[in-house]
């Protein structure tokens, strides 16, 4: 049986899908026609708005992570420079300075206290 095309639910064709009836349009329906196409218009409206927003939410995360990304590729580039200058590793010598990132202002400094 090759060739043959199965059908599937989603390809059948019901008089509900083809918006068959058995009797004729009533006339002076327009207004209630007028009506499920402004419902229609305006759920469709608000899902356009809706995407929008998603859509301005997600472009601000994009940025976000190109950031995160721009810091990281500093952060790596500064320990390989360090920590594979002269073949030895980062936890074997002293780093001469702390890797680029940015430091809150006013941030707390700690001291210990022996009793």
């Amino acid at each position: 049986m090759t060739g043959v095309k199965v059908k599937g639910l989603r390809n059948l064709k019901t008089a509900i899908t083809k918006r068959v009836h058995n009797k004729p349009p009533q006339s002076g329906t327009s207004h209630l026609n007028m009506y499920l196409l402004s419902k229609e218009k305006q759920r469709l409206e608000q899902e356009l708005a809706y995407l929008s927003e998603r859509r301005e939410i997600i472009l601000g995360r994009i940025g976000e992570i190109r950031e995160a990304l721009i810091k990281l590729k500093a952060v790596a580039q500064w320990e390989e420079e360090v920590g594979m200058a002269d073949g030895v590793g980062i936890e074997a010598r002293a780093i001469p300075s702390e890797p680029p990132q940015e430091q809150a202002p006013n941030q707390w400094k700690t001291m210990t206290i022996e009793y």
